[in-house]
């Protein structure tokens, strides 16, 4: 039938077949080969960082906020997301003809809705539209003779692939199927098993070492602790000397009161006898004045001589307390600095310790000479400190003995102890 139609409409066929011939010049001329042409894929990634954060804090604070807004979006049809260490990753399906460039710029409006509570770490969101373009186009393989694999790797990597990503239009490349050198390591069982008996020998020696030298730090401390403690012994003896002289010395001085008393008793039995006395004489007033005005003067030699004695008691009393301080110090000190260093091995505090009690016990010589020195200008020794403070206390009692009986005679003659403040005297 078509070929009785060819016949009979020859140049109609003729002209349909030069119509087919220039629309396929045409076609092929304008049709550009792709294998993979542009596809309008209705899908969407968005991809937001957070460095240091944890899975739980991606997902709370990125995943889950970012997924109620843009569940919102036109269009959308599924919403998947996978939170991982320091990332968060959305996929958005949409229907099939939705404008994607429309879409993108609907999910940035979104995402700044939220991004302002996000903390300072958390990256820019980065939105992704799926697109075959994003697939290789060319995938090679390659040989070259006289290399072997791993050569060929090594020269793929250091040459080739820096060229290759300079040509203009090449994103990327990516290799596979590379060789890498390894170096395995097979360890001798027994060798080892050699070596960690000479080790555990050489610790077991170290910890018998350390053993010993325990136990030897053990009878040290403890021939430090006897010999501290007869240091103690010693200390005690001392201050039990010190206490039987202060109890001698209070023995003295009640001694010295006593005889104070014995004094004070015969003054005043002496100021009787005087008053009988002048009470049977008949004495003028010029003569009692004169009695009365000797008397006062008396009376005045006997207060400079009480503020004399007491200037030299106090004095004396607290340097006999100074030099018993220094001598008990002293002593302490010669026991600590003898059972320092007596002892060996110290450590470094101890070292300190023992600097230090040697310039105190420097300092406590020099106050102790310094205290003799006191004791000579007061007018003895700390030997003949304690006897000399019994002799100015008797010597004051009998002051104040003869004191009270010139103010006793005075008063008997008529002169009272107000008015002789003043130098009055009564007829």
């Amino acid at each position: 039938m078509f070929a009785k139609f060819s016949v009979k409409k020859p140049l109609t066929v003729f002209v349909a077949v030069v119509l087919v011939i220039i629309l396929g010049v045409v076609s092929f001329t304008s049709m550009t080969p792709d294998l993979l042409p542009s596809i309008n894929l209705p899908y969407a990634l968005v991809i937001t960082t957070y460095p240091g954060a944890t899975p739980e804090e991606v997902e709370t604070e990125i995943t889950k906020p970012l997924e109620q807004q843009l569940a919102s979006l036109e269009s959308i049809e599924g919403i998947s997301s996978t939170s991982a260490e320091n990332v968060s990753q959305i996929t958005l399906q949409f229907a099939e003809g939705a404008n994607m460039d429309t879409v993108v710029s609907n999910i940035r409006e979104k995402i700044n809705g939220v991004s302002g509570s996000w903390s300072d770490l958390v990256g820019t969101p980065y939105i992704l539209k799926l697109n075959p373009d994003m697939l290789p186009v060319t995938v090679a393989g390659v040989k070259m003779e006289g290399m072997d694999n791993i050569e060929l790797t090594t020269f793929l990597e250091e040459e080739l692939l820096s060229q290759l990503e300079g040509i203009n239009g090449v994103a990327s490349v990516s290799l596979s199927g590379t060789v890498s050198e390894q170096i395995n390591i097979v360890l001798s069982q027994d060798k080892i098993d050699e070596v960690n008996k000479k080790i555990e020998k050489n610790i077991l020696d170290k910890f018998d070492e350390a053993e010993d030298e325990i136990k030897k730090g053990e009878e040290e401390l403890e021939n430090g602790k006897n010999e501290l403690q007869t240091q103690k012994e010693s200390l005690e003896s001392a201050q039990s000397a010190l206490n039987n002289g202060k109890n001698e010395l209070i023995d003295k001085t009640s001694k010295a009161e006593a005889e104070l008393i014995n004094q004070r008793t015969e003054l005043a039995e002496t100021q009787a006898q005087l008053e009988d006395q002048l009470r049977t004489a008949e004495l003028s007033k010029t003569a009692l004045q004169e009695l009365s005005k000797a008397l006062k003067e008396v009376r005045d030699v006997l207060n400079a001589d009480t503020s004399d004695i007491d200037a030299k008691i106090e004095p004396l009393q607290n340097e006999i307390a100074n030099y018993a301080s220094l001598s008990v110090r002293k002593a302490e000190l010669d026991s600590l600095i003898s059972a320092l260093e007596n002892k060996e091995d110290k450590t470094e505090d101890e070292i300190n310790s023992l600097n230090e009690y040697k310039s105190e016990l420097v300092k406590v010589e020099a106050d102790i000479e310094i205290s003799k020195e006191n004791f000579i200008a007061l007018g003895t020794t700390y030997d003949k400190a304690a006897e000399y403070l019994v002799e100015l206390s008797g010597e004051k009692a009998e002051i104040v003995a003869k004191k009270a009986a010139a103010e006793a005679t005075l008063e008997s003659l008529g002169v009272k102890k107000e008015d002789l403040e003043k130098n009055n005297y009564r007829n």
